[in-house]
């Protein structure tokens, strides 16, 4: 069992908050520049410790949605995205939206 298996347990099986990470987080967790580790372990220990306890129950659902349905490896659709205004690398692939 890997560590997002784990943390996945934590959260749903027995109420201990946890963000699981997996490749479609870790994007999107990089690309905000919120973490830039090399692993998505690592980065689940960062995006642990930095969000508050509140957050930490919904935080992989919304985390997962978005970079499945908007933050796309390839293409992100940036014109879509909540979060457009906060990311640093929203410019670098959509040069029409305005901040």
């Amino acid at each position: 069992m890997g560590r997002k298996v784990a943390d996945l347990m934590m959260n749903h099986l027995f109420s201990e908050d946890s963000i699981a990470v997996d490749t479609h987080v870790l994007r999107v967790l990089r690309r905000l520049e919120i973490v830039d580790d090399a692993t998505a372990e690592q980065a689940a220990d960062t995006i642990n410790a930095i969000t508050p306890a509140e957050y930490k129950r919904h935080a992989h659902e919304w985390l997962i949605q978005l970079g499945m349905q908007v933050c796309h490896a390839r293409t992100p659709d940036c014109q879509s995205c909540v979060v457009f205004k906060f990311c640093p690398s929203g410019a670098k692939f959509s040069k029409s939206r305005p901040l």
